[in-house]
């Protein structure tokens, strides 16, 4: 069984459609939940803070709620040059995003969940699949639900990767350059773990989240 489970969801305002649904799905499962984020996109465009202040008045009164703010790295490359990740963002910022967020944590979290602002998980399946899970295991990958154009359009037969669990006596033993340099993000922070259980599932068999990234334009997904 996992206990004392600790979020850290990344935001941005390209996440204002459904990080709401990310944060309450998280509510019945988490002892914390950060949502970090910052005053840039990571193309470098500066972020419309608008709707992030009414995300944070929904959540005033839910004291395990936090929203942590980190400063924008202006420095860091914005677009990869490596010819097989042409025009994708660099993750720099991603792992800054990830990294204050974990260190906003307090010390009786036991396991970090690592979501983007788009990944939905399924609350019901999700605390089932805790009382059965072995919390001696470093890190968890779990199998998710891929979302095309529209919130209705799910693939059949395809299913990815999003959001590692993260035990934190792991994760405290790697550095702080380690953590903020990690090129392909939560994958090869699970590398750099070892031990990891790869596409995990609900104790029914079918994915715990669901993965909206794809349901933006093209435009939105270079950003």
């Amino acid at each position: 069984m996992i206990r004392c489970v600790g979020a850290v969801v990344n935001y941005c305002s390209l996440d204002a459609d459904t990080v709401e649904h990310v944060i309450t799905s998280l509510i019945p499962v988490c002892d914390e939940i950060v949502v970090s984020y910052t005053d840039h996109l990571f193309s470098g465009v500066k972020d419309d803070m608008t709707q992030l202040s009414i995300i944070k008045n929904n959540f005033i009164n839910t004291p395990k709620v936090r929203f942590v703010m980190f400063e924008y790295d202006a420095s860091t490359p914005r677009i990869s040059t490596e010819p097989l990740l042409l025009h994708r963002a660099m993750p720099i910022n991603h792992n800054r995003q990830r990294y204050f967020g974990y260190k906003a944590l307090t010390e009786k979290i036991k396991y970090i969940l690592f979501l983007d602002g788009d990944e939905v998980i399924d609350t019901e399946r999700f605390s089932k699949w805790l009382q059965t899970a072995d919390d001696k295991i470093p890190v968890y990958r779990f199998a998710s639900y891929l979302y095309y154009l529209s919130s209705y359009l799910r693939a059949v037969t395809n299913v990815e990767s999003a959001g590692n669990l993260v035990r934190k006596k792991h994760l405290d033993l790697l550095s702080k350059d380690m953590l903020l340099n990690l090129w392909m993000e939560r994958n090869d922070m699970s590398i750099h773990l070892g031990g990891a259980v790869e596409y995990v599932k609900g104790v029914d068999g079918l994915p715990m989240v669901h993965h909206y990234s794809f349901v933006r334009s093209y435009e939105a997904q270079l950003t």
